[in-house]
C-alpha cells in the first residue's frame, strides 16, 4: 500500500526534524560530535526534500519549504531592514540563533571579522537565505537526476 503524504505531513516532518536536529547538535557540543550531528541533520533534511519532490511537483515542494523557512526569513528581513516591531524586534536575533543551531559548528570556523558585528551575527542573518539556495540547488540536481 502506498504511503499517504500530504503537504501538512511534509511540513510537520520538517519541523520535527528541525527540533530534533537542534536538540542533537546542541547536546553534541558537550561531547565533541557537533560536526557529525550537523552533517547528519542536513543529510536527513536532504533525504526529506528528495522524498517531497517524489510526491509533489516542484512548486508545491518549494511552497512547503518556504512555509518551513518562513519564520527565519521573516526575522532575517526584520533585522536586515532595521524595522522596529516591538517584541518581535527584540527577540528576532534569538529566534534566528535558535533556528541556526544546526549550522553553529560551521559558523565557528569563520574567523574573518569583516564587519561591525561578530561573524556569527552575519552568518545567522544569511542562514535562512543560504538554506533556501541549497533547496533550489537540490531541486535542480534532482530534476537533472530524474531526466
Amino acid at each position: 500500500m502506498k504511503e499517504k503524504y500530504s503537504w501538512s505531513r511534509g511540513l510537520l516532518r520538517l519541523y520535527t526534524i528541525k527540533i530534533g536536529g537542534t536538540a542533537a547538535v546542541g547536546a553534541s557540543f558537550y561531547y565533541g560530535f557537533e560536526y557529525l550531528t550537523s552533517l547528519l541533520f542536513y543529510y536527513i533534511v536532504i533525504k526529506e526534500i528528495i522524498k517531497m519532490t517524489e510526491h509533489f511537483d516542484n512548486y508545491k515542494a518549494a511552497g512547503i519549504f518556504v512555509l518551513w523557512q518562513i519564520t527565519p526569513l521573516f526575522f532575517s528581513i526584520l533585522l536586515i531592514l532595521g524595522l522596529e516591531a516591538g517584541f518581535l524586534s527584540s527577540n528576532a536575533i534569538f529566534v534566528l540563533q535558535f533556528w541556526s543551531t544546526t549550522i553553529y559548528p560551521w559558523i565557528a570556523l569563520l574567523k574573518t571579522g569583516w564587519g561591525y558585528y561578530a561573524d556569527a551575527y552575519y552568518a545567522v542573518l544569511c542562514g535562512p537565505w543560504l538554506s533556501f539556495l541549497l533547496y533550489l540547488l537540490l531541486l535542480k540536481v534532482r530534476k537533472i537526476k530524474i531526466r
